[in-house]
């Protein structure tokens, strides 16, 4: 699976790149958020924001005001692609969720154990059914690696995350 490394995309900080651009030398993780009111992606978000790398950023289906709010939740600074049209979910192919996917138990003891931790459902923006997901990319915007969610908070650790981007580094 590739990506188109000529695709243009608008940044939350107001710039235009394109993937190639964003990916350089690569390899970089693409985290494709639900939309930015869900209280899953506020704390995948949070807790990859404290890894503090270059090589992860976030992609959103909202405007540039709704990401810089999202983003100034987080503890340290991160990149975010603005995908109104889905472009980048759809070509990863990560599908919308369906009832049973959104209520489950899993998922409803996700909420809790979020919840308690902070982090609060708020309005959805985009497509509150699409599923997250995370690509990482090589240079010339092969993927290497994705994980498709299976409920809206099966979100891959950043542990895991780190461990692919090396390992698309190295070609192990």
């Amino acid at each position: 699976m590739h990506l188109d490394p000529l695709a243009s995309f608008s940044l939350a900080d107001g710039s235009t790149s394109t993937l190639a651009e964003i990916i350089g030398d690569g390899p970089i993780a693409l985290v494709l958020l639900r939309h930015f009111g869900c209280l899953f992606c506020q704390e995948h978000a949070d807790e990859l924001s404290k890894l503090q790398r270059n090589d992860i950023v976030l992609v959103g289906m909202g405007t540039r005001d709704q990401a810089q709010f999202f983003l100034s939740k987080l503890e340290h600074p991160m990149s975010l692609i603005l995908d109104p049209e889905r472009r980048l979910y759809n070509t990863i192919e990560l599908p919308r969720a369906t009832t049973k996917q959104v209520l489950n138990l899993r998922t409803i003891a996700a909420g809790v154990r979020a919840t308690a931790k902070g982090f609060r459902q708020t309005a959805a923006t985009g497509d509150p059914l699409q599923l997250p997901g995370v690509a990482v990319l090589k240079k010339g915007g092969e993927v290497a690696w994705r994980h498709v969610a299976k409920n809206p908070a099966d979100n891959p650790p950043g542990h895991t995350i780190i461990a692919k981007i090396e390992e698309a580094r190295t070609g192990s």
